[in-house]
């Protein structure tokens, strides 16, 4: 880098300040526009924060040891690949078309009967029914109102469990004592 410009502290003549080598003013004028830019695109990323570049080449100087350019680009990359990630997400949030899943393929659930059914059991004396029961997790699907878990037992055996979204923490769960609390909740005991 080429510098056009000198400062000139404490001159014999006693003026002080910057003055342009060989009187290139076009150049320097080009120059201080480019830094100009630079300090215009900080403030848009960064809002206006006075001082920034300067704090930024501070921090350079005091890790003058480490190899700056490829670390530099290395984290660059990783920061604007997150906050590209971000954005992503944020904009499918606000869609409506971000779902946060409770749990994935092969995790462990723990299902109780719904009111209805631990009421029916009672009254048609299957009062064993009411009972913590444990499957994994086989199949997710997703439909128009929601998505719902499909159990192992249930593909096995075709009982037709599914736990749906909207039943996740009353009718099932993802520890076994929060379903044993459920079903005490309901009136019964917390066996397995």
């Amino acid at each position: 880098m080429e510098r056009l410009t000198e400062r000139i502290d404490n001159a014999p003549d006693g003026e002080s300040g910057v003055w342009v080598k060989n009187h290139d003013y076009v150049s320097a004028a080009e120059k201080l526009a480019e830094y100009e830019d630079l300090e215009e695109r900080l403030n848009k990323v960064y809002g206006d924060c006075g001082g920034l570049l300067e704090s930024m080449i501070e921090l350079l100087e005091e890790h003058s040891g480490v190899d700056i350019p490829d670390d530099t680009v290395k984290a660059l990359l990783l920061i604007n690949e997150s906050v590209d990630f971000y954005k992503k997400c944020k904009s499918l949030e606000e869609q409506d078309r971000l779902i946060k899943l409770p749990c994935n393929i092969g995790d462990d659930v723990w299902f109780v009967p719904s009111q209805a059914n631990y009421k029916l059991n009672i009254l048609n004396h299957h009062s064993k029914a009411n009972r913590v029961y444990h499957q994994k997790v086989a199949k997710i699907t997703f439909s128009m109102n929601g998505w719902y878990l499909e159990c192992e037992k249930d593909l096995e055996y075709a009982t037709g469990h599914i736990f749906i979204d909207k039943m996740y923490k009353e009718t099932w769960f993802l520890a076994k004592s929060e379903a044993e609390a459920k079903l005490k909740e309901l009136g019964g005991g917390g066996n397995d």
